[in-house]
């Protein structure tokens, strides 16, 4: 049974916290004051700025799970901590659930925020999904700053009892969580192994030059199905040899031809046995079925499927039969590309809030400094 303060707590996190914002602005930057801290990442005061509903910097036991958030293309931290404190209330996880949401700001062209901090890094419109270089900063890039706040919140003086790690994106997100998961260096020796859950994602990265092919595809003529359950066939997994006005198609974000920032750190080989090895689920909204809401229509995105749920689908096969690896599926019914109904859905609770123990061995930290 639920209690009636965490009600009070979470909708006052809904509402936006019991305060004004530091500071008016436009992406990301409305009022969430209460819960808004800077994540340091450089000796010169660079840092992220980050959404969380409890102290990043103070010892806290009763936290058992992390859930970290990742924003779309609005570049909106704010609006996706609010939807990840709406699930954790429904899944009755609020009270043991730290939930940090960093945000991604932009720093160029029409993605350029306004009234950010001073040291605050940015990124351009797209370079953040991917694991690029800030522009504030050419030292730091985007998963590292995931990396960061991976080792703050499993810092055993900090949260010792953390049992369960969850990194969150949905949409543009959902791109960077794949590709994270992917290509990150610190997942074999973290004392609690992540769940990474790519939600709707637009685009995947392929790690070799096989894409899924439907009977219509006239890039290849030789064209196979599979058995597939439905009316509509799946497609077969080929080699592209003659992409036909496509070279760009396996190039980096889409393929690992030119990889750049962190990916670029990391060989190939090591990349694939990544992708095979960690905890990838991948989410589609089985309303998520038409090209719409930033949807990426370019030609390397078409190689990968019609629709963002299509691209799933595929996305999840090539990695688990072709590359053996250990990817999860699942459709989240009725709902399309909204972050707020896919994280809230009923069916996705168990994998953002795992069961744990009832009566778990709690450590008492002694506060850090």
């Amino acid at each position: 049974m639920r209690r009636p303060g965490l009600m009070v707590a979470a909708l006052a996190c809904l509402a936006g916290g019991v305060k004004a914002a530091d500071r008016p602005g436009d992406a990301g930057l409305r009022p969430t004051a209460a819960y808004r801290q800077a994540v340091s990442l450089g000796r010169g005061g660079e840092h992220v700025v980050a959404f969380a509903n409890r102290r990043l910097d103070r010892t806290d036991t009763k936290v058992r799970r992390v859930l970290l958030v990742l924003h779309g293309a609005g570049r909106n931290a704010d609006d996706y901590f609010r939807s990840a404190m709406a699930a954790a209330y429904l899944a009755g996880a609020l009270e043991d659930t730290l939930v940090v949401a960093p945000r991604f700001s932009g720093g160029a062209g029409d993605c350029r925020d306004q009234g950010l901090d001073p040291g605050e890094l940015t990124w351009t419109c797209d370079s953040w999904k991917f694991g690029e270089p800030s522009l504030s900063d050419r030292e730091i890039d985007s998963f590292q700053v995931v990396d960061r706040l991976i080792g703050e919140t499993l810092d055993p003086r900090r949260f010792p009892n953390v049992a369960s790690l969850v990194v969150l994106g949905h949409s543009a997100g959902a791109q960077f969580v794949s590709r994270y998961a992917t290509a990150n260096r610190i997942d074999e020796g973290l004392r609690v192994k992540p769940t990474y859950v790519a939600a709707n994602a637009s685009s995947y990265a392929y790690l070799d030059d096989y894409r899924p092919v439907r009977p219509e595809d006239v890039t290849r003529q030789t064209s196979q199905l599979t058995p597939a359950a439905g009316d509509r066939p799946q497609p077969a997994l080929v080699r592209v040899d003659n992409p036909r006005g496509c070279g760009d198609f396996n190039r980096w974000p889409y393929g690992m031809n030119d990889r750049k920032g962190y990916a670029a750190t990391v060989e190939l080989d090591r990349l694939k046995r990544n992708l095979a090895a960690r905890n990838l689920v991948l989410l589609g909204g089985q309303l998520d079925n038409v090209p719409l809401s930033g949807f990426d229509t370019s030609c390397p995105a078409i190689y990968q499927g019609d629709t963002r749920l299509d691209r799933a689908i595929s996305f999840d096969r090539y990695a688990r039969e072709h590359l053996g690896g250990r990817s999860r599926l699942m459709i989240v019914p009725l709902c399309g590309h909204n972050e707020r109904c896919m994280f809230t859905s009923p069916v996705v609770a168990p994998i953002l809030f795992p069961e744990m123990p009832r009566e778990p061995g709690a450590v008492r930290a002694k506060p850090t400094s």
